[in-house]
């Protein structure tokens, strides 16, 4: 077969400079740019031949003198000129074509490899499908097949789950990984689960590469496979020579409610369910580990040094004694988040118990979820943690947390993030000490809301030194929680002397991320700067009530996604470790 020839290689026309200040752009060229740009990326560019290159150059070099040419003209406008909006219109529609055509000229495969291999790096690690551009980067062409399977760097995650059985794929990135340290992580499939076999099966594989392995998560729906995998770990732990493993998790997925015992035998660990937690000088790297749903042998495992500690779903009979969950706390000086989701020490509140509480000064993160209130006040009681910055408080619900909130006072004085989920407010006196709590807290300037009663949401209102709501509330508001029994809340008898500067609550307060109270916080005199609305709660809501809250500027509302971080939650904490450690 012929080849065609190929016109001779021309350097790329340069870019026209920016054609007009930003203060210059018009709404309908923005329109109308959107509306073009839409139409010609609505499929998939074809592929140019070679010998029409040269069309496009022409194409792109006639652009750029029409460009430059309309450049000039509007340099030499007056600012009072009636044409300057219509001169600015086509430059940004011929900005566009000129950039629909432009980047397609570019022979990226002429850079040196070493940039191209760069710059497959920052297209792979940047897209959270990372498996999805890998395959992607790997079958565009023949030479950046070669750059990226020579590449071990983009081989290290491997993400493997049920329904890629046999793990052809994973076993394949692994290879390519080389020598390289590894992150893996696996997901169980409820609708095809991962069995005993399969389970060793892929650990054999996995752990012939055991001392390269950074990361692992594993996520397992049943207790046979689970406990084969606790099982291997410990094997290798057993040997004696040290792992690079930095961040270990281990999740269980089943009914909480069924544990290995009388009524539960697990087949092939009938005698032993309970192993040591990986730790000691066999791991010296670690420092994130979380534990879900499965019980370890708490007296016989070390665990040390861990800037994340993570335990969620645990029964009181199969928790860590008061005594142990202390010893590790005191052996994480520098723990950084802490999580105890229905999982924590075995005891609750002790009023007889004299112990000092274990001094975490460097905890940033605390998050507490899913106890009774003695077992919170149980919890609180074990360390002392004055710096901890973002506070979350989860699933206080149908029982009196009154107690737990005066208890609490005082204990958190830095907070600058408070979320507060599924807080019930069954008797008055647990709202008088929610208020105190709050009013412990003066730097929070970021909340989070969710499925709070209320009179939670009343707390809010109300000053801490009078007990009474502010004056300045909006009587549909008052309305609104009268109707709720929400104390000394009525629309007719009102509490305070307008002449009165009153106490607010959470003075520094500027974003949330609920929409209840965002007018009362105005009438009170401490607006919100931006009300944030994750997706459920938009469709909730009626196109008049946002053009309300930003035509009177009351605050500013923006959408934002379950469990994402927005820009002003990283500013509130202004902490490069806090980056590092959650990710961002």
């Amino acid at each position: 077969m012929v080849q065609p020839t190929l016109a001779p290689a021309q350097p790329p026309a340069a870019r026209p400079p920016y054609p007009f200040p930003t203060q210059y752009r018009h709404q309908t060229a923005i329109l109308q740019c959107a509306q073009h740009f839409s139409k010609q990326l609505a499929g998939q560019p074809e592929i140019v031949a070679a010998n029409n290159l040269h069309i496009l150059r022409t194409q792109c070099e006639q652009l750029r003198q029409t460009i430059m040419g309309f450049y000039a003209t509007h340099a030499g406008m007056h600012t009072d000129d009636p044409r300057r909006h219509e001169v600015v219109n086509r430059l940004v529609l011929l900005r566009t074509e000129y950039n629909l055509r432009f980047w397609r000229l570019f022979r990226i495969n002429d850079l040196p490899s070493e940039i191209i291999l760069e710059i497959l790096r920052l297209a792979v690690w940047s897209d959270s499908n990372g498996a999805r551009v890998r395959l992607a980067v790997s079958s565009t062409c023949r030479m950046w097949r070669e750059l990226s399977l020579g590449d071990q760097s983009l081989w290290t995650a491997i993400m493997i789950n049920t329904s890629q059985y046999p793990f052809d794929r994973a076993f394949a990135w692994l290879d390519r990984a080389g020598r390289s340290s590894l992150h893996i992580r696996f997901d169980d499939v409820e609708k095809d689960k991962i069995d005993n076999e399969r389970m060793n099966m892929l650990l054999d594989r996995l752990f012939a590469n055991v001392y390269q392995i950074e990361v692992l998560v594993m996520i397992i729906f049943d207790w046979e496979p689970l406990l084969t995998l606790v099982k291997r770990v410990d094997e290798v732990a057993r040997r004696g020579r040290p792992l690079i493993l930095k961040r270990f998790e281990v999740h269980r997925r089943g009914d909480l409610y069924e544990w290995p015992g009388i009524k539960r035998v697990v087949v092939g660990h009938e005698e032993v369910t309970r192993y040591p937690v990986i730790g000691g000088p066999v791991v010296p790297k670690l420092d994130w580990l979380c534990i879900n749903g499965i019980h370890f042998e708490w007296q016989a495992s070390s665990i040390s040094n861990l800037t994340t500690l993570d335990l969620r779903r645990l029964p009181l009979e199969l928790a860590p004694t008061r005594e142990m969950f202390r010893l590790i706390l005191r052996k994480c000086p520098l723990l950084f988040r802490l999580t105890l989701d229905g999982a924590g020490p075995s005891r609750g509140f002790d009023p007889h118990f004299t112990a000092d509480p274990v001094p975490l000064n460097h905890l940033k993160i605390l998050l507490i979820c899913n106890f009774a209130p003695g077992f919170v006040k149980g919890i609180t009681q074990q360390f002392s943690a004055p710096n901890v910055q973002d506070l979350q408080l989860l699933s206080f619900k149908k029982r009196g947390y009154g107690p737990v909130y005066e208890y609490m006072v005082g204990m958190f004085p830095k907070v600058n993030i408070l979320s507060i989920f599924q807080h019930d407010f069954p008797d008055p006196i647990d709202m008088t000490s929610f208020i105190a709590f709050l009013a412990s807290m003066p730097k929070v300037r970021y909340l989070r809301i969710s499925e709070i009663t209320p009179p939670g949401i009343a707390a809010f209102m109300y000053d801490p030194v009078t007990m009474h709501p502010h004056i300045g509330i909006p009587n549909e508001h008052r309305s609104l929680f009268h109707e709720h029994h929400v104390p000394s809340m009525s629309e007719t008898v009102i509490h305070g002397d307008s002449d009165t500067k009153p106490v607010i609550l959470l003075p520094e307060l500027r974003y949330v991320e609920v929409q209840t109270f965002v007018e009362s916080r105005k009438a009170i005199g401490y607006p919100l700067s931006k009300l944030y609305l994750q997706h459920q709660q938009v469709r909730q809501i009626t196109p008049e009530y946002v053009q309300n809250l930003v035509s009177n500027q009351i605050c500013a509302v923006e959408p934002v996604q379950v469990h994402a971080t927005t820009k002003e939650e990283i500013a509130v904490l202004n902490d490069e470790e806090f980056y590092r450690l959650i990710g961002v």
